[in-house]
């Protein structure tokens, strides 16, 4: 009898190609959900950046002019509406910080236009009529404009609502809130554009 016969390789054990596909099928799935999330990634960091309109810190730069109508109809240019400070706030119905800011925006509209400040509201994707009811539930004492083609919430590089900017005298950015409004800063700003 040979001894000398080359070693024949053991047959695979029964569900070693089952492990070896299902680590292949695992890589490809995980290589998919990396390439799903970079693409997501890029698409959220994306909607994050100013598209043509104010930089991401806008202080310092100068407001862009809007011309819209009011809710009521009422053609307004921004820079024709008041010539001391402006506090411009983009909302939206539907937006419930929104809606917590509009107490807070009425005093200031109440309590600081006797100094010059003139509070003004940018209402953005949202259908008017809902706008129109909002405004007068919460008893708007300040303008709001329509923006229906999305031309301020651009110039201005807003991302959302509320937004709102503290636009000085000379027609500069003083300052900007993302969010709902921090009542102390809001006043402290209003008191430094008012000086």
């Amino acid at each position: 009898m040979r001894t000398d016969m080359p070693a024949v390789p053991a047959p695979p054990s029964p569900g070693a190609g089952e492990a070896e596909r299902s680590r292949r099928g695992g890589l490809v799935v995980g290589g998919v959900i990396l390439a799903i999330t970079l693409v997501l990634g890029a698409i959220l960091v994306g909607a994050q950046l100013p598209s043509g309109g104010l930089p991401q810190n806008p202080v310092g730069s100068s407001a862009p002019d809007l011309a819209l109508q009011t809710l009521e109809g009422e053609p307004v240019v921004l820079s024709e509406l008041h010539d001391g400070p402006v506090l411009l706030t983009f909302w939206a119905s539907w937006c419930s910080s929104c809606k917590d800011d509009m107490p807070h925006l009425r005093r200031i509209d109440q309590q600081w236009s006797e100094r010059g400040v003139q509070v003004v509201g940018v209402v953005i994707d949202d259908r008017h009529a809902d706008a129109v009811a909002a405004a007068e539930e919460y008893g708007h004492t300040y303008p709001s404009l329509f923006d229906a083609e999305d031309v301020a919430a651009r110039a201005y590089s807003v991302s959302g609502t509320p937004e709102t900017f503290l636009i000085g005298s000379e027609g500069e950015i003083a300052a900007k809130w993302i969010g709902p409004l921090p009542e102390h800063d809001v006043e402290f700003q209003l008191a430094v554009a008012t000086d």
